[in-house]
């Protein structure tokens, strides 16, 4: 029985209900809009009042549930030292409940006939591509380790495979060459979906325990939150060692001035913003004008701003659907109108959807991924 249910976690939502929502300003959903709906208190009290049947199910309350990117920017608790899960929770529990109400099962039955008809995945992936890219990858067939290679690595960022593959070489940490690229299945939480997300989780880590790994090194936030984190919430069980690969990186290098943008997984999520910034040293005493309260930006590099919870995101995370176009261009724009008040060379994404977004927006200025910083010898 899963016990990961709006009902046992209605302490929480009550909290979010009266929230004064002090990070606002933050928000982005509500900078693209400026609608009071979209207040993140107010997406929790239509949860709540259809919960207790004060309202009914419509087309238009569902929209507004999943208007929402999920990046846990500008909500209560970054203002009160509350728990960082609590809104995510009651916005996915939120959304199983409209899944369940059949408002929008039209819409939701899509993403999982999709799935089905990939054979288990949700991106179309290139397997002569794919294969070239474990080419890269150091393995040995007695290794109990295990590269958790994610769809939208695969799909986004491939040449970020070659790099980490020379990096792990180099420390001489090898894998079994039993290696698959994955899905990793944050979207069936995302939508709603959760029943049929712990299925696919618990038949996820089945497969890897066939494979007789003990170590599990993940490259995304968001594999890493969903494998090592939100499994244990929904009780998902499993003996593997979950790291993620700013957990064993030294540093990142570079001779330009840039600027880092974690993303909403590794900032907020996973909290990862002082490790990132400790792996790339930044001249803090020199502080630009154009720094906006809590985003420090540094007139000396190499890295030229403070990487923490308050950055703006770019983009939703995961694969975007049931989202209004016109407010994920919005968002996007919002967000690298605070990167560019800095006067960094190049703009470092540590997200593969970040990057495919300036990619598809066919951005400008100079941009990469994190692995290029991952300097080899």
């Amino acid at each position: 029985m899963i016990s990961y249910k709006l009902e046992n976690h209605i302490e929480e939502l009550n909290k979010q209900v009266i929230s004064m929502d002090q990070g606002l300003s933050y928000n982005p959903e509500f900078r693209a809009t400026k609608e009071m709906h979209d207040y993140p208190s107010r997406k929790a009290q239509l949860i709540r009042s259809l919960y207790s049947k004060e309202l009914e199910a419509s087309q238009y309350s569902a929209e507004i549930i999943f208007k929402s990117i999920l990046s846990r920017q500008g909500e209560r608790w970054q203002n009160f030292g509350e728990s960082p899960e609590d809104y995510t929770d009651i916005m996915l529990l939120g959304r199983e409940m409209i899944y369940r109400s059949g408002i929008m099962n039209g819409e939701l039955e899509k993403i999982i006939v999709k799935i089905a008809d990939n054979y288990g995945h949700l991106l179309n992936i290139d397997e002569a591509k794919f294969a070239e890219c474990l080419n890269d990858i150091p393995q040995e067939v007695d290794s109990e380790n295990y590269l958790f290679i994610d769809d939208q690595t695969v799909k986004y960022v491939p040449g970020a495979l070659k790099k980490i593959g020379s990096y792990f070489t180099e420390k001489n940490i090898k894998f079994t060459p039993e290696l698959e690229h994955h899905f990793a299945g944050w979207e069936y939480f995302a939508y709603g979906l959760i029943e049929q997300g712990k299925a696919y989780l618990e038949g996820l880590f089945a497969e890897l325990k066939e494979k007789n790994i003990k170590k599990i090194i993940t490259i995304t936030g968001q594999s890493h939150y969903l494998l090592k984190h939100f499994a244990e919430k929904l009780g998902v069980e499993h003996n593997f060692n979950i790291i993620n690969i700013i957990d064993i990186l030294e540093e990142l290098k570079t001779e330009q001035g840039v600027y880092l943008h974690a993303g909403s997984f590794y900032s907020r999520y996973l909290k990862y913003n002082e490790k990132i910034n400790q792996l790339l040293a930044a001249e803090t005493d020199s502080i630009l004008p154009s720094s906006i309260e809590f985003l420090p930006l540094y007139s000396k590099g190499p890295r030229m701003n403070q990487v923490n919870i308050w950055q703006f995101p770019l983009t939703a995370e995961y694969e975007l659907y049931l989202f209004p176009e016109e407010i994920e261009e919005a968002i996007y724009a919002d967000g690298l109108k605070q990167i560019e008040k800095s006067i960094h060379k190049k703009l470092i994404v540590f997200d593969p959807y970040s990057y495919k977004v300036l990619n598809e927006d066919n951005y400008d200025k100079e941009f990469g991924y994190f692995t290029d910083l991952i300097k080899v010898w």
